[in-house]
């Protein structure tokens, strides 16, 4: 904490004042009271730790902490390139680089620890043995029972290094007796009938796509509730803009020409974006809760909640074009997920969202790697604040 200006205390401020996310830990009272620390802890504390400490920090310790946060998940990819190589031995590199901060900032004497000389051998050993996905500390521990505790507690204490090695060459010589004996065991299953029931694996999706609820969780919510507790401020003006757009006409649908802050809409709490697996990553499909719902005042012995309106990356212009990942995607933030009745037209069969949009992406800031974005005042995309859910997931 000594590189932080304000130490422990801005830290925990920090965490405290970081959005929820359903998929994310909020460490509401800081992480300076955790006493013990699991692995997950420490996974949902990694995902912010950058974030938090920007603008706390010299640039240099931004820096360490990028490098080793990209060493760490580049480690944990379950298949590698060449390039997913080369970025984890420049993540290590930029480490070394401004490791320095920390001796001059007297948290460190020096960086003589054997983890870290360990990591040099990273890239070698995932070219030679494959990936390292589902390694841990645990395997090596088990070792230490096997060849250590036991073969110790098997010896009369004295000597004992000499007895342990008897012992385990003994063990080893069970071991490889006992699969002599098996092996003929291992055979006859092997030939056994084949069942000819067919095997179907479930097919995995292959692009990304969305669900809400069968029925919506704020059915008939009217416009002026949109605007005072949403926040859809330009709603009336920018759904007429949308339905005259979809339609390709001017004239508005009959329905649709008298919307007055009366007017009703089926509202959804929050919609879920089915992503496909990334094969670096995982192989299991990612489910990402997308909520947009206004704050809720106590209510008998309803404790009062929040509001959530979550961030996304959405379409602003699709194509095959585009050379980088983020190119045609901008940041947005979920204001309300609704229904456009039938009656406005078939301008689309899929609910819309209201969104407010922010800057684009530019530069990212260089110590970080992360983009500094801000929200767009007025209308910058074609459709206004409204996303239609099947374009950017049908």
């Amino acid at each position: 904490m000594e590189c932080i200006d304000g130490g422990a205390k801005e830290i925990d401020y920090r965490f405290k004042a970081m959005p929820t996310h359903p998929t994310l830990r909020h460490f509401k009272k800081g992480i300076s009271l955790v006493m013990q620390w699991t692995g997950t802890e420490y996974k949902n504390m990694e995902k912010v730790f950058l974030g938090v400490l920007t603008g706390a920090s010299d640039p240099a310790v931004l820096r360490v902490v990028r490098a080793v946060l990209d060493f760490i998940y580049f480690a944990h990819f379950e298949a590698h390139s060449d390039n997913s190589l080369s970025r984890l031995n420049d993540a290590w590199t930029d480490f070394h680089a401004n490791k320095h901060v920390f001796v001059d900032c007297g948290v460190r004497e020096h960086f003589n620890i054997p983890k870290f000389h360990s990591t040099c051998h990273y890239e070698s050993s995932i070219r030679r043995l494959g990936s390292a996905d589902g390694y841990n500390t645990e395997g090596s521990e088990h070792l230490h029972i096997d060849y250590a505790k036991q073969a110790y507690a098997s010896s009369n204490k004295r000597h004992y290094v000499q007895q342990m090695t008897t012992w385990l060459t003994r063990q080893e010589a069970v071991q490889r007796f006992s699969a002599y004996l098996h092996v003929d065991e291992e055979e006859d299953m092997d030939s056994g009938d084949v069942d000819n029931t067919d095997w179907h694996l479930d097919p995995q999706p292959t692009a990304a796509a969305y669900s809400v609820a069968k029925e919506p969780g704020l059915p008939n919510t009217p416009v002026h509730s949109l605007q005072d507790n949403f926040g859809c401020i330009d709603f009336v003006r920018a759904l007429e803009h949308f339905l005259r757009h979809s339609s390709g006409t001017q004239a508005l649908p009959p329905a649709a020409q008298n919307i007055t802050s009366t007017t009703r809409f089926n509202v959804y709490k929050r919609m879920t974006v089915h992503l496909p697996s990334l094969r670096q990553v995982s192989s299991v499909p990612t489910k990402d809760t997308i909520r947009a719902m206004p704050k809720q005042a106590t209510s008998g012995l309803r404790k009062a909640v929040p509001a959530h309106f979550d961030t996304v990356l959405a379409w602003e212009q699709s194509g095959d074009d585009r050379q980088h990942p983020l190119d045609g995607l901008c940041v947005a933030r979920v204001r309300a997920i609704f229904r456009v009745p039938d009656s406005y037209g078939a301008c689309t069969e899929h609910p819309l969202a209201y969104v407010e949009w922010f800057t684009p992406f530019r530069t990212p800031v260089s110590d970080i790697g992360m983009y500094k974005l801000s929200p767009v005042t007025g209308v910058g995309q074609e459709d206004g604040p409204f996303v239609d859910l099947g374009k950017c997931f049908g």
